[in-house]
């Protein structure tokens, strides 16, 4: 718990805390808090932009929950190893992963996590160019935000959709789907 203090204001501390909870989860033969805590660790490292260690880390955080049967650490785990994909360019990987979650998470009926999976989906094929999968995937992504009232996953993905419609050429449809996200954003602070 003292990692998640430090936050991402004292990141290398809390990446420090995370290991040494990591180890003595292990010795005590603590499978859920091992679990938990290289989940921990793999997001830190993927703050810090070491997708390689947080790539690791979230493997093993994915073999940990499905040894202790957490389905949602599963998912979060998934949604981890699919942004370090991606960050490294392994766009065929990330869409693996952030499918895998997102079915996961819709199993579970978790609608926020859902809706993180689509936008992250729309993001890679973005990437990828195939611009109407991730146009697809966005507008669902919204559609749930909107549903759950979530007003930051609006705006996030909504500024998403704003690049995926530029890349057709539908100038004012992006500028609008931009301006919402500004506008939400700034009502957010």
């Amino acid at each position: 718990n003292l990692g998640m203090a430090y936050g991402l204001q004292h990141m290398e501390k809390a990446i420090e805390c995370f290991g040494h909870a990591l180890v003595i989860y292990k010795e005590i033969g603590d499978r859920a808090g091992e679990a938990r805590a290289a989940t921990n660790l793999s997001t830190a490292w993927t703050h810090r932009g070491r997708f390689r260690e947080a790539l690791d880390a979230g493997r093993r955080s994915l073999a940990l929950q499905r040894e202790v049967g957490n389905r949602y650490g599963e998912g979060i785990a998934l949604g981890n190893m699919g942004c370090s994909h991606r960050e490294l360019g392994r766009d065929e990987d990330a869409l693996d992963c952030y499918q895998r979650a997102l079915a996961i998470f819709h199993e579970l009926g978790d609608q926020m996590a859902e809706a993180d999976s689509l936008r992250e989906l729309g993001h890679v094929y973005l990437g990828m160019n195939q611009i109407p999968d991730a146009l697809d995937r966005l507008r669902e992504s919204l559609a749930i935000w909107r549903d759950i009232g979530d007003r930051h996953g609006q705006a996030m993905t909504l500024k998403v959709l704003g690049v995926a419609l530029s890349r057709t050429g539908r100038l004012d449809e992006a500028r609008e789907s931009m301006t919402k996200a500004r506008r939400i954003f700034a009502e957010l602070g």
